[in-house]
């Protein structure tokens, strides 16, 4: 039997007081004998007797009263064998799981959940006793705890709670509990105890499986405070960006998705959109309970360079998840280089940029170079390669340019009269590995060979470029071009069909090579090969081939809060001598070390983990040349605890017995339940009721005394 409040066993003294006030009313008289009082002394010794024997039983029931009410107080408890008695002696290893997640700055009736959680967790050290080790896990920093060692200082630990503040960082259940039975397992105590404060978010059991081995040893005692919010929120799901070649002062468009975790309904929540810190269009929602809705927005940026870019929704139970970041890159100026054999070979090409580019400043920056000068272009410095009627291709060349796309850049190719196809092969399509080039297919005295069957109109190259599906069938009959000759090849597995001929032939495939683009045509930008130059369709198809093959230069990235970002961005763009600054929306820059080289032209960035949402620009000197985005993670916007009979599930999954595992339901009976789980159940009540008895017979016994005492009197 353990006392869990013994300073009160003092008042045990209190138990001697009926005995000396018995004693002292022993106390002998001097006799005087009167003879006509001697025939009653016979008379009287029976009930004397009785009555002295009352007088015992009052003392007794006196004295076990009040042994009874000091008992009750000290509230003594009892385990069910002496080994668990023994056990609740020895020193205690003691793991607390605080979960600080976003979900648990949302409040309920009693305040903000993580202030509740961190209170309980002060009550919890406050039991913590000289000798015992405390271990810290804040869900923040999984997978390792706060401190690698045990702490031992209550003041420190009451301080690291307080300290504790919501993170925008998810976490597995699994995780938590892997981390917890690691540390215990290292313990030397025999006494070992795990205190889980959370929400129980039923999205952060997104990884439940069952446990071939059992969690915690069966002297492992597991205590569980839940703490759950009845707050609908809304969130921002996703931002997709569903433009991919993207042109200043062209319409680009964009999706959002909302969504309502609650059973209250919404008729007018504002949505906005912002570019650089701008609101550029908003639009006013309605939100079914547990529904969800997507808006598209459809606008054109008027700014060229990297644009920091969010949506955001009306404040609620939890304001973090309703604004999601992203960014994308307009292109200022695009570096495109034109290798032909002689200048006809790229006249339309050439013309066809010029009459796309209505920009008052160009937007593509050409230069012609010639076939034997292409060993010497600086692939460095060069965002599109348009190769036009190659007789051939080296090895060593063909090297080269694959690393030039794999790097991120973009190659248009154009066959010709003087393209050689056992040299293409072997030069050029070998060292992509892509399809070889079967053969040619020509006419004689330029009569048609073949037309235009099928477009991919879901394909970028053509997004926006037609209004509706009416339109695109009509136009593709208007736009089909009569083909003279061309190349026989198939697009393979390798890559995708943008545009087929009527004969089963590849005329225009993409191939998706590192972070870097490959279109290949079939046919020459030439009217010998087709009269595809002067179809309404070649103008954009060109201009829009030189964007889409340039965007691999400049791509954003997204990651969620929590994960490392790893970005790979071109030599060209860092200044020599330099190195690369993080720089977040708030001005924070912090200097990225541990670059690494990636192939001539690459620089792969390991970047620190990010701990809070936003934009990050990537600067090199004062120039912004990269960006990411950091979201995050949606699971966390759905507030629901998983249910009871899944958390059974889990225990029982992980050889935890549900019945073991002790409820933490009153931050005033803290103290109380542990107590009791460590040292059995209380007997306050049981010697209550006994000292309830006690003073009823106390009562009855004294009433019979008094009666006969007046029987004898009279």
């Amino acid at each position: 039997m353990q006392f869990l409040n013994p300073a009160m066993l003092l008042g045990l003294a209190g138990a001697a007081i009926p005995v000396i006030l018995h004693l002292l009313n022993l106390r002998k008289l001097r006799t005087v004998e009167f003879s006509t009082l001697t025939f009653l002394k016979e008379l009287q010794t029976t009930k004397i007797r009785r009555l002295k024997l009352r007088q015992f039983l009052l003392l007794l029931l006196r004295t076990l009263l009040i042994i009874a009410i000091v008992l009750a107080f000290s509230r003594p408890a009892m385990k069910g064998n002496i080994v668990g008695a023994v056990g609740t002696q020895a020193r205690t290893t003691a793991v607390i799981i605080l979960d600080n997640t976003l979900s648990m700055s949302a409040r309920n009736e009693e305040g903000e959940l993580l202030k509740q959680s961190k209170d309980f967790a002060v009550r919890v050290i406050d039991l913590i006793k000289e000798g015992d080790e405390v271990f810290l896990i804040q869900t923040s920093q999984l997978p390792s705890p706060v401190t690698e060692s045990p702490l031992h200082d209550a003041t420190m630990l009451k301080t690291l709670i307080r300290e504790t503040e919501v993170s925008q960082r998810s976490f597995s259940f699994d995780d938590a509990f892997s981390l917890t039975k690691q540390l215990l397992d290292k313990s030397q105590n025999t006494n070992k105890e795990v205190y889980f404060l959370s929400d129980f978010q039923n999205t952060s059991w997104r990884n439940r499986k069952e446990s071939t081995q059992k969690l915690f040893d069966e002297n492992v005692r597991l205590f569980v405070a839940s703490f759950s919010s009845k707050q609908s929120n809304t969130s921002l799901d996703t931002v997709a960006m569903q433009t991919t070649i993207i042109e200043q002062n062209k319409p680009i468009t964009i999706s959002l998705t909302a969504r309502n975790f609650g059973e209250q309904k919404y008729d007018d929540v504002a949505l906005s959109l912002f570019f650089n810190g701008k609101r550029v269009a908003q639009k006013n929602i309605a939100l079914e309970s547990w529904g969800s809705r997507t808006e598209i927005f459809s606008l054109s940026p008027n700014a060229t360079g990297w644009i920091n870019g969010y949506a955001e929704l009306e404040s609620d139970a939890i304001d973090e998840d309703n604004r999601r970041h992203f960014s994308f890159y307009v292109p200022e100026k695009i570096s495109v280089a034109f290798v032909a054999e002689k200048e006809t070979d790229i006249q339309f090409p050439l013309l066809a940029l010029k009459a796309s580019d209505d920009s008052t400043q160009s937007l593509f920056d050409v230069q012609t170079i010639f076939h034997s000068q292409l060993s010497r272009v600086n692939l460095s410095s060069v965002d599109v390669l348009v190769l036009s009627n190659m007789s051939s291709i080296s090895k060593t060349d063909a090297e080269q340019l694959l690393q030039f796309v794999r790097r991120g850049g973009g190659i248009v190719f154009f066959p010709g009269d003087n393209s050689d196809v056992s040299n293409l092969n072997s030069g050029f399509f070998e060292t992509f590995k892509i399809s070889p080039v079967q053969g040619f297919l020509r006419s004689q005295n330029t009569s048609v060979v073949s037309t235009l069957e099928n477009i991919d109109y879901n394909h970028p190259l053509f997004s926006g470029v037609y209004e509706n599906e009416k339109t695109k069938q009509s136009q593709q009959l208007i736009e089909s071009p009569e083909i003279y000759s061309m190349l026989q090849r198939t697009t393979g597995k390798e890559g995708t069909t943008i545009i087929s001929s009527q004969n089963n032939f590849s005329l225009l495939s993409e191939y998706a090579i590192g972070s870097g683009k490959l279109l290949v045509y079939s046919v020459s930008p030439t009217l010998s090969w087709s009269n595809l130059p002067l179809k309404g369709i070649f103008v954009p198809l060109v201009h829009r081939s030189v964007l889409y093959c340039a965007i691999g230069t400049e791509q954003s990235s997204t990651f969620l809060v929590g994960e490392q970002p790893t970005l790979k961005i071109s030599r060209r763009k860092i200044t020599d001598g330099k190195q690369l600054a993080i720089v977040s929306d708030d001005s924070t820059e912090e200097i990225v070390e541990g670059m690494k080289e990636n192939g001539n032209s690459i620089v792969s960035a390991s970047i620190p983990q990010r701990e809070k949402a936003g934009n990050y620009f990537v600067k090199s000197i004062e120039k912004t040349i990269g960006m990411f985005s950091v979201n995050i993670d949606a699971r966390e916007s759905d507030l629901r605890s998983i249910a009871e009979d899944e958390m059974k599930q889990f225990y029982t999954s992980s050889g935890i017995d549900p019945a073991s595992v002790y409820q933490l339901q009153n931050i005033e009976r803290v103290d109380a339940s542990i107590m009791q789980s460590r040292y059995g159940v209380e007997l306050w009540k049981f010697f209550i009721v006994c000292a309830l008895v006690f003073a009823l017979l106390e009562m009855f016994v004294g009433r019979t005394g008094r009666k006969e005492i007046t029987g004898v009197t009279e």
